[in-house]
């Protein structure tokens, strides 16, 4: 068979609330029992891929891929005095975005017998940014964006059944 293909998709959607309480003993220089911090965040995200192979000969085959992600993200959070209820500030966090992205990637392999086979990849990766739930300290990065990188991978392979 010259031709070996995969296409298909995925779909997510998450709709999370949460509280993070942490106490704390007061002190004279603080007199605060600890935070409660609640927090609300929903997620949908779907992508399509497909692949397709292609046997040049008994030896070399040729492979593309192609994937499409698409995500929207929503995160909100605040963060109050565990004792008082009052809100803390520059703690409010009410952020959204919509990363996307289409990422591919190629592959060359080539048989040289059963037991030893080398292949060529170049492609593309997407990793779609988030949000940090830590009202910590105020430089953490609420959202943190998304990542691409673009890899190459020149391999051998030894083993029974090299594939």
């Amino acid at each position: 068979m010259r031709w070996k293909y995969v296409v298909g998709a995925e779909y997510l959607h998450i709709d999370d609330i949460s509280t993070v309480t942490a106490t704390r003993t007061p002190t004279k220089a603080n007199p605060s029992t600890g935070t409660v911090s609640p927090a609300a965040q929903k997620l949908t995200s779907w992508a399509a891929y497909g692949s397709l192979e292609y046997a040049v000969n008994e030896q070399l085959s040729l492979t593309g891929e192609l994937r499409y992600t698409n995500d929207d993200k929503a995160f909100m959070a605040n963060q109050f005095d565990f004792g008082t209820g009052v809100a803390a500030a520059g703690k409010l966090v009410n952020a959204s975005f919509s990363p996307s992205n289409t990422s591919w990637d190629a592959t060359a392999r080539y048989k040289f017998s059963p037991e030893w086979m080398a292949y060529g990849k170049v492609g593309t990766g997407f990793r779609a940014g988030g949000f940090n739930s830590n009202l910590g300290t105020p430089n953490q990065p609420i959202p943190f964006r998304s990542a691409t990188a673009t890899r190459t991978r020149p391999r051998t392979k030894r083993g029974p059944r090299a594939t």
